[in-house]
C-alpha cells in the first residue's frame, strides 16, 4: 500500500485503518472491506484473476461515500510485465462523467414525461385529476422522494396570500404530508418569505434545506427533507402556484438540463389552466351572448308585429268610429260597436307593451327629478294596487337628475307595481324608493349585469310570494308568466326591461321564496353639457378599520366579493357560508369578533336569530344587516326591528366602508 492509497482510503472513511494503514497489503484491504465500499470483495477476486493470468485486465466501476458526497471511480488491474504475480492497480475518479450522464438521463426520462403530462393536460377536462397525473408522473420521473402541487391564493377570513397543497406523490417508505393541516392555508409571506419572493418573480427555487431561512426550515425539516426544488406555475403572467420537488436522503444537485426539463412541466401545467379558465370564460360570455340574442331576436319580431298590428288596429278603430257617427243607429249595434272600440283600445295597449320591449316606441326624454315624478303617481299607484297593500314613499334627498320619457316612468312604475301587488296574498305591504348609486369597473366585473357609471335608482319592494332563482332567470321573457291562464299577459317585466334598457339603464331583480321580491332600475345621470367640461370630484377616502368582522352569506360569490371588499379595508375577516359555520368560527376565534355582518335570509336560521344566539355570548358584538330587500320591507316581515343597522344589497365599497364605520363607532 502506498502513500497515496492511504490518502485515499483515510478521504473516503474506507473503515478500519489497520487493514489499509501501513504494512497492510492491498489484499488485506480488500478481503476485509466494510460494506462502505460496495464493490470491494469484486475487486479483490479480479485482481486475483489478473494475478494468476486468468484474466489479461480486469476494470470495474464503483460508488465511494465520502463524508461530503457520494464519489465514482473507476479501477483497472494489469498485469506487471517481467514480474509474473505481480500487478499493477490503478483508480480514477471518474464522478463527473457518471453525474452528467446520469443527469442526461435523469433529463431525457423527464422530458418524456413532460411529453406525457401535455398530452393529459390537453386531453382531460377534469382539472383536478389532470394536475394528479401530472404530479405523479413527474415525481416519479425526477428521482426524488415526493413531489406535490401547492395552489396560491387569497385567504376568504384574512385577505392574506397563503398557499394549500392540492396533490402529492410520495415514493414508498416516505411520509406523506398531503393532510397535514399546517401545509393548508399558511401564509407564504410570513412562514416562506424567501420562496415566495423567488416565485413571484418566476425564478425557481433550489436550495439545501441547511441553506434557508430559518421560517422555512422550521417547516421542512421536521419532514426530514434535505433538498428542495421549486418551480413556479404561472398563468397570464401571475403566480399561480407551484410543483415541487424533495430530497429526503440525500443533498442532491439538479442539473441545469433537469431544471429546464421540469420547468416545461410547470409551463404545461400553467398553460393549461389558463387554457381551462379561458374556457369557462367562454362558457359563460357565449350564454350570456345567447340570452342576449335571444332577447334582442324576441324583440325585433314582437316590435315588427306590433308595428303592423298598430296600424291594422287604427284602421279598425277608424272605422269603428265612423260607424258610430251614423244616425239611427239600433242600441244593439250601438252596443257592439262600443265593445269594439273598446276591444281595440285594450289592443292597442299591448302593442304599446310590445314596441316598448323592442324599444321602438316614439319617446320624448325630459330632464326629470325622478322623486317629483314618483310623488305625482302615487295617488294613481294606490288605486292601482288597491287598499289592502300599504303603499310606503321612501324618497332620497338630493338626488341626482335624469333624462328620460316621462311617460316610461309611468309605465315603469305601473308595471313593477301590478307585478308586486300579484305577489301578495291579501294583505300586504310595498315600498317605493329612490337613490344615487356610483359603480366602478372593478364592482361591476364582479356584478353581471352592472354597467361602471353614475346612476339614479328606483326601487320597488313587495312582502309577497317572491321567486325561486329558476324562476328569476326568465322574468323579463316576453309572454312568460307564473301566473293563470288568462291572468297576465307575460308583458309587464318586459316592457320594463325594454323602457330601461332604451334609456341606457339596467334593471336588478332579488328575490328568495316566500320572503318577497325588489327590483331595482339604475337610469343615468344626467349631467348638463356646461357640467361635462368641469373637473371631477375627488372620490371619498374609503374608511378604513382593524377589527375582526364575521361574515355570514349564503352565495359563494357575494361571500367572496364582500371578503375581499373588507380585508382591502384593514378589517380581519372570518367568513362562513352558514350559520352553523358561523357559531363554530365564533367559538374557534380567540380573540374578539367586535361586528357581526349577516344577510338576513339564510338557511337554518334567519340573520336575527344567528344575532342572538351570538349576543349571548358576546353581548358587545354589534350587528349589521345587509339583504337585497329594501330596510323597510325587511322591518315589515318582523325579520328585523326598524333602527336596525342596515345595508341594502348591492353595495359599493365606499358605501360599505362608510356604513361600517358608522357602526362599529357608535357601539364601541
Amino acid at each position: 500500500m502506498n502513500d497515496a492509497w492511504i490518502r485515499f482510503a483515510r478521504e473516503n472513511n474506507a473503515g478500519d485503518e489497520r487493514t489499509w494503514g501501513p504494512g497492510a497489503t492491498y489484499f488485506s484491504q480488500n478481503s476485509s472491506a466494510e460494506d462502505n465500499i460496495s464493490s470491494a470483495h469484486a475487486a479483490y477476486e479480479g485482481i486475483r484473476q489478473v494475478q494468476q493470468g486468468c484474466l489479461s485486465t480486469f476494470e470495474l466501476e464503483y460508488t465511494c461515500h465520502s463524508p461530503d458526497e457520494q464519489r465514482w471511480f473507476s479501477m483497472r488491474v494489469l498485469p506487471f510485465l517481467g514480474r509474473p504475480g505481480t500487478v499493477l492497480i490503478s483508480h480514477v475518479n471518474v464522478t463527473a462523467r457518471k453525474w452528467a450522464e446520469e443527469t442526461l438521463q435523469r433529463r431525457d426520462l423527464i422530458l418524456e414525461a413532460a411529453a406525457h403530462i401535455g398530452q393529459i393536460l390537453l386531453s382531460d377536462n377534469d382539472l383536478d385529476r389532470a394536475l394528479s397525473s401530472a404530479t405523479i408522473l413527474a415525481g416519479q420521473a425526477s428521482g426524488q422522494d415526493r413531489s406535490y402541487i401547492f395552489e396560491v391564493h387569497e385567504s376568504r377570513s384574512t385577505g392574506e396570500i397563503v398557499m394549500s397543497m392540492r396533490h402529492e406523490w410520495v415514493r414508498e417508505g416516505i411520509i406523506a404530508q398531503i393532510s397535514n393541516p399546517e401545509l393548508q392555508n399558511f401564509p407564504i409571506a410570513q412562514v416562506a418569505p424567501y420562496s415566495y419572493n423567488m416565485l413571484s418573480r418566476n425564478l425557481p427555487v433550489c436550495e439545501l434545506v441547511r441553506n434557508l431561512p430559518e421560517s422555512e426550515r422550521s417547516v421542512l425539516e421536521p419532514q426530514n427533507i434535505v433538498s428542495i426544488l421549486l418551480m413556479p406555475i404561472s398563468v397570464n403572467k401571475r403566480l399561480w402556484g407551484l410543483i415541487g420537488y424533495d430530497n429526503c436522503h440525500a443533498e442532491y444537485v439538479w442539473s441545469a438540463g433537469e431544471m429546464a426539463a421540469l420547468g416545461v412541466v410547470a409551463a404545461s401545467i400553467g398553460g393549461a389552466i389558463a387554457r381551462m379558465r379561458a374556457e369557462e370564460e367562454k362558457t359563460r360570455l357565449q350564454g350570456q351572448l345567447q340570452q342576449s340574442q335571444k332577447m334582442e331576436m324576441v324583440g325585433q319580431l314582437a316590435g315588427g308585429i306590433a308595428h303592423d298590428f298598430n296600424n291594422m288596429l287604427s284602421v279598425i278603430l277608424g272605422y269603428a268610429e265612423l260607424a258610430l257617427m251614423k244616425p239611427d243607429l239600433s242600441p244593439s249595434l250601438l252596443a257592439d260597436l262600443k265593445e269594439m272600440v273598446k276591444a281595440a283600445e285594450r289592443s292597442a295597449d299591448l302593442t304599446r307593451q310590445l314596441l316598448a320591449f323592442a324599444r321602438k316606441q316614439t319617446v320624448a326624454p325630459e330632464v326629470l327629478d325622478l322623486n317629483e315624478t314618483v310623488a305625482g303617481m302615487l295617488k294613481m299607484m294606490q288605486r292601482l294596487i288597491g287598499e289592502d297593500i300599504d303603499l310606503n314613499w321612501r324618497p332620497k334627498a338630493n338626488l341626482w337628475p335624469v333624462k328620460v320619457d316621462p311617460s316610461q316612468i309611468d309605465q315603469i312604475l305601473a308595471n313593477l307595481c301590478v307585478n308586486a301587488r300579484d305577489a301578495i296574498s291579501g294583505v300586504g305591504k310595498m315600498t317605493i324608493e329612490t337613490g344615487n348609486s356610483v359603480f366602478d369597473e372593478e364592482y361591476c366585473s364582479a356584478h353581471e349585469g352592472f354597467v361602471a357609471g353614475e346612476y339614479v335608482q328606483l326601487a320597488v319592494s313587495d312582502n309577497g310570494c317572491g321567486m325561486e332563482r329558476e324562476t328569476l332567470a326568465r322574468i323579463f321573457e316576453p309572454f312568460f308568466t307564473t301566473k293563470e291562464l288568462g291572468k297576465g299577459t307575460g308583458l309587464g317585466l318586459a316592457t320594463v326591461y325594454g323602457a330601461v334598457k332604451q334609456n341606457n339603464g339596467f334593471i336588478n331583480a332579488y328575490s328568495e321564496p316566500n320572503q318577497g321580491t325588489t327590483f331595482t332600475i339604475y337610469l343615468p345621470r344626467y349631467v348638463h353639457e356646461a357640467q361635462q367640461t368641469l373637473p371631477e370630484s375627488p372620490a371619498l377616502p374609503v374608511a378604513r378599520g382593524n377589527e375582526t368582522i364575521l361574515l355570514v352569506e349564503d352565495e359563494p360569490s357575494i361571500l367572496e366579493m364582500t371578503a375581499k371588499m373588507l380585508a382591502i379595508q384593514g378589517y380581519t375577516v372570518l367568513a362562513a357560508s352558514t350559520p352553523e359555520k358561523a357559531m363554530c368560527l365564533a367559538d374557534e376565534h380567540a380573540g374578539r369578533i367586535h361586528l357581526l355582518m349577516t344577510d338576513v335570509v339564510l338557511p337554518e336560521m334567519n340573520g336575527r336569530e344567528l344575532s342572538e344566539r351570538l349576543q349571548t355570548r358576546n353581548p358587545d358584538l354589534a350587528c349589521l344587516f345587509m339583504s337585497g330587500y329594501t330596510a323597510d320591507i325587511i322591518a315589515h316581515r318582523g325579520v328585523l326591528d326598524k333602527g336596525v343597522h342596515f345595508i341594502q344589497k348591492p353595495f359599493s365599497i365606499t358605501e360599505l366602508s362608510i356604513k361600517l364605520r358608522e357602526v362599529l363607532d357608535t357601539t364601541s
